[in-house]
């Protein structure tokens, strides 16, 4: 990463600029530009780098080039815009051949502010910039103008510090209650930012019944979150009463212009101890709201220190997902799937590893929900599908011609807008025919998109590309999910398999499924096959596919290889 500041020592540098271009002389010659110009300059020369640089500087603009190796700008955008400090700001894309229109239309619907078509001039920059910061301004004025979404009873943060600074120390208990109403981007996203605020204004005038009720308790906003301050509660007993009770107030339906909203929220609540500033007791509440938060809200959650270990690991965490993407620590290993009447392998499923320089081999267990969280489960996703597509045109090329490919695929690829086009422009790179792919969806990720994801599979399922429902039974209301989408196969979760043969009950119930799922069409495949007995079971129940360690554990591609050619043989002689 490269940073620059003004050659001039004018005090009247109005903006920063981040410049994200894998070309070193584009860099340069931008970088020249505005500094000329008395603009603060930060470079990167990968959309990762760039991602990167945003957040450690939070530049007032951002100029990105949309062709990259490996991640392009559209992944710059469309990461950046999923975090609030990033919503609005001005973004400028630069190219340097004729874009499509269905493509700057794509970039525009996405998040762009405006483009730049290589070569242009020096005028034509910083005229650009000039103008998407006015507008950026005008809009921040008129936004910073309105009326305060937060009820009056409701004090400052600067007033909220204050109080709580006065009673750090005394012998008297405090306890902090961080709120947050959950899921309230949906509001924002379907009632409009205006609409929105009035009823975000209702919900929260709710805190005042709260807090006229209890004298003791004082309420103010911080962060965007609400929180209540309460001098008085001795027991944990009255503390975690204060708790449900704000679950109970946001909880009661909301009439709301022609809707009647069902809505909940998430709460922290820390008792103040050994802290030594406002800062560091306001931010263990909110650890413990974002930690009932992850949990499905709806609920509240008492600090406790590993809540603090956790979310440091998390943070850990992403830094080296994001050098494990950079420097390509990701594998692929590979499970195969037979058929269990004829044990031949029909395919096989891709499996995320990461081969850590430091610590060996890690298993997706270890990072995989913080790479949901964080928003790289797209990029590492991405990275998936074409290693997986790669190696499956090899090993066509090598002979196995009729082996299929099963990728696992995150809602959150779905989300991005563009995922069925990525999905067959990279079979078209590795000149692979559709009926050659498997998408595996889990199903306690179906919950979040039921109905956002169901014109993308049927593109899908229409490309001749399998579609395959993940751990069936895990998750809610599943006869819904195959009702409504367009699934081909089944996959029992393990779950079910291993303890199958614990009581009749446990043997019955893969069972029920395999006939529910042949009656609707699917065909079926049971994970976690451990021993004989489970497969010659679930070969009597009629289940068509099996997968586990009895048959085979997750191998390297070269292993696999070498597997495929046993089973070859081994059917040969049959």
């Amino acid at each position: 990463m490269n940073t620059t500041s003004p050659a001039s020592d004018s005090a009247a540098i109005s903006a920063s600029v981040l410049v994200i271009d894998d070309s070193l002389s584009i860099r340069k010659l931008i970088q020249k530009i505005l500094t000329m110009h008395g603009f603060t300059v930060y470079l990167a020369e990968s959309a990762l780098e760039g991602i990167e640089t945003a957040r450690q500087h939070h530049p007032n603009i951002i100029i990105c080039d949309v062709n990259m190796p490996v991640y392009d700008g559209y992944f710059v955008l469309t990461t950046l815009r999923k975090e609030p400090e990033f919503e609005l700001t001005p973004f400028i894309f630069v190219s340097g051949e004729a874009v499509a229109r269905q493509d700057v239309r794509r970039g525009m619907v996405q998040g762009a502010d405006d483009y730049l078509f290589k070569p242009f001039t020096p005028s034509e920059l910083i005229e650009a910039i000039e103008v998407r910061l006015k507008k950026h301004a005008l809009y921040v004025q008129k936004h910073q103008a309105k009326k305060s979404p937060f009820p009056d009873f409701l004090h400052p943060y600067e007033q909220l510090e204050a109080h709580i600074a006065t009673r750090l120390g005394s012998p008297e208990t405090m306890s902090l209650f961080s709120v947050d109403i959950d899921r309230f981007k949906r509001i924002n996203d379907a009632l409009g930012f205006e609409n929105a605020d009035k009823l975000l204004h209702l919900l929260l005038e709710r805190f005042s019944i709260l807090a006229a009720n209890q004298n003791n308790i004082y309420s103010g906003a911080h962060a965007g979150q609400i929180v209540l301050v309460s001098d008085q509660l001795e027991e944990a007993s009255e503390v975690e009463a204060v708790a449900r009770e704000l679950l109970s107030l946001i909880s009661d339906p909301l009439d709301f212009q022609s809707y009647q909203l069902h809505l909940t929220c998430s709460v922290g609540v820390h008792h103040v101890n050994t802290e030594k500033s406002p800062r560091e007791a306001l931010e263990k509440a909110y650890v413990a709201m974002n930690q009932a938060k992850k949990e499905g809200g709806n609920m509240y959650k008492v600090y406790q220190a590993d809540m603090h270990t956790l979310l440091t690991r998390q943070l850990t965490w992403e830094k080296e997902l994001h050098q494990a993407l950079q420097n390509q620590w990701f594998l692929l290993h590979y499970q195969p799937q037979v058929d269990l009447i004829s044990g031949e392998v029909t395919g096989v499923e891709a499996l995320i590893r990461l081969q850590h320089p430091d610590l060996g081999l890690i298993y997706p267990g270890e990072f995989i929900q913080i790479a949901e969280d964080t928003g790289l489960i797209c990029a590492i996703g991405d990275w998936c599908l074409d290693e997986a597509c790669r190696q499956l045109k090899s090993w066509h090329n090598m002979g196995y011609s009729s082996l299929r490919m099963a990728v696992n695929v995150s809602v959150l690829q779905f989300q991005q807008g563009n995922f069925t086009h990525k999905v067959l422009d990279t079979l078209k790179a590795h000149d692979l025919a559709g009926e050659f792919l498997e998408i595996e969806l889990t199903e306690s990720s179906l919950v979040r998109d039921l109905e956002g994801i169901q014109s993308d599979l049927e593109r899908l399922r229409n490309a001749s590309i399998t579609l395959a429902i993940d751990d069936f039974g895990t998750g809610y209301s599943s006869l819904s999910y195959l009702r409504h989408l367009p699934f081909d196969l089944l996959k029992i979760d393990q779950s079910f398999i291993r303890g199958m043969t614990d009581s009749s009950a446990s043997l019955a119930i893969p069972k029920a499924i395999i006939d529910m799922g042949h009656s609707m069409g699917l065909e079926i495949l049971s994970e976690g096959i451990e021993n004989q007995q489970q497969m010659l079971l679930l070969k009597s129940y009629g289940c068509d596919l099996g997968q586990g360690y009895y048959l085979s554990k997750p191998l390297p591609a070269s292993d696999l290889e070498d597997y495929l050619k046993e089973k070859t043989v081994a059917t040969a002689r049959q």
